[in-house]
């Protein structure tokens, strides 16, 4: 069976993250991946061709489709002759919709969408997006499937209009042979950090945007950092270590400044979170199924999340969730989870493992995606 994914960017996010995670899992020879990318580069393009999964990409710039590159992507379905494409984000499940149509394959070529936001619309996106969502509502009942990777952006884009024949759910799946706890490498990166082993460390891994609220993270950090000494705040995600941007301005002008640790964009996540001692997530809206909850706890390391997409879902009763934009709220999770001392978060941390590997875990997720790929291709 071939697998055609076709995906916005390679840029380090959630879906480009699980799309690599889904091309590269090495269980079923007799599938075989390739990915079209609409805009060249991005950090994961030349890790998932190391992985050797052929890439393409069709020369678009951000924002920015064109005849070109649509007409290239309609050559590449001819030549290839995928049994099935799989798209991954809003600009890839029209310009892939369009392009299958135009490639007189549309009979022999399954057509999946995959949803991966919540309410990014709600307000926040702009016009150009907006645009894009009422066409893809219009064109909902085109392909085969949509699979979500959350039960909540499955409701929200119901509600705007997605009419599709079928939905499914499939959730963000982790390697939790890369993702787990690590005693020795803890004290490492703590050190290596300059982390002592008394500091009660709360990371935050989001890139700057006004969907994952930093302003609700910087203002908990306050509140904690009146009551709690020992607390620090580590921030991880592109621009989170800018000088120039509002998220630096609110640090720099907060009570709790020196109490931040700012990492900028990292590579290295799986060895950092088992450092930490707490995970959290403030995002206000736009979150399907978040990664980085799922990240945290499979390195054994327990969460408190605002109730953002299928957050609740995912978090279960291994820590804690609290409403959206309530600094208050967060810091007082922040502080119970301090409390519950060094044996009741390692308690949370090992049931949040556990969650994850009886229901996130790559390979069942994996069987997930190719047996509903199987099914949809008469390949069973």
């Amino acid at each position: 069976m071939k697998v055609m994914h076709v995906i916005t960017s390679l840029d380090i996010g959630g879906a480009e993250q699980m799309l690599r995670r889904l091309v590269t899992a090495k269980t079923r020879p007799d599938v075989s991946h390739s990915v079209v990318t609409m805009i060249p580069g991005g950090p994961l393009h030349a890790a998932i061709q190391g992985d050797g999964i052929p890439v393409v990409d069709l020369g678009m710039r951000p924002g920015r489709a064109n005849l070109s590159g649509l007409w290239q992507l309609r050559r590449l379905i001819r030549r290839q002759r995928p049994d099935l494409i799989q798209t991954w984000l809003y600009h890839a499940d029209l310009v892939a919709t369009l392009a299958l149509q135009l490639s007189g394959r549309r009979r022999q070529t399954r057509l999946v969408w995959g949803l991966r936001c919540s309410d990014m619309h709600a307000g926040h996106a702009t016009p150009r997006h907006r645009m894009i969502l009422r066409v893809l509502a219009h064109l909902s009942r085109r392909p085969d499937l949509i699979i979500s990777n959350s039960a909540a952006g499955m409701r929200v884009h119901t509600a705007v209009g997605y009419r599709p024949r079928r939905w499914q759910v499939i959730p963000n799946g982790f390697h939790t042979e890369l993702f787990a706890p690590d005693d020795e490498g803890r004290c490492r990166m703590r050190a290596e950090l300059g982390l002592g082993d008394d500091d009660f460390a709360i990371v935050l891994c989001a890139r700057v945007a006004p969907m994952k609220d930093h302003k609700t993270f910087v203002r908990a950090a306050e509140i904690v950092a009146a009551q709690l000494p020992q607390a620090r705040f580590v921030l991880i995600g592109r621009n989170t270590d800018r000088s120039d941007t509002g998220l630096d301005r609110m640090i720099v002008d907060s009570a709790a400044a020196d109490r931040f640790l700012r990492l900028g964009e990292r590579r290295d996540i799986a060895a950092i979170l088992p450092a930490m001692d707490l995970a959290t997530l403030t995002s206000a809206f736009g979150e399907g199924f978040p990664n980085v909850l799922g990240e945290a706890m499979a390195t054994a390391i327990p969460c408190v999340s605002s109730a953002a997409g299928d957050a609740a879902e995912v978090i279960g009763d291994t820590g804690l969730i609290v409403p959206v934009r309530d600094p208050q709220a967060m810091a007082t999770a922040w502080l119970e989870m301090f409390s519950q001392g060094r044996e009741g978060r390692a308690r949370l941390g090992a049931m949040a493992r556990d969650r994850v590997l009886d229901n996130f875990a790559m390979d069942k997720v994996f069987t997930q995606f190719i047996d509903t790929y199987s099914e949809l291709c008469g390949t069973n």
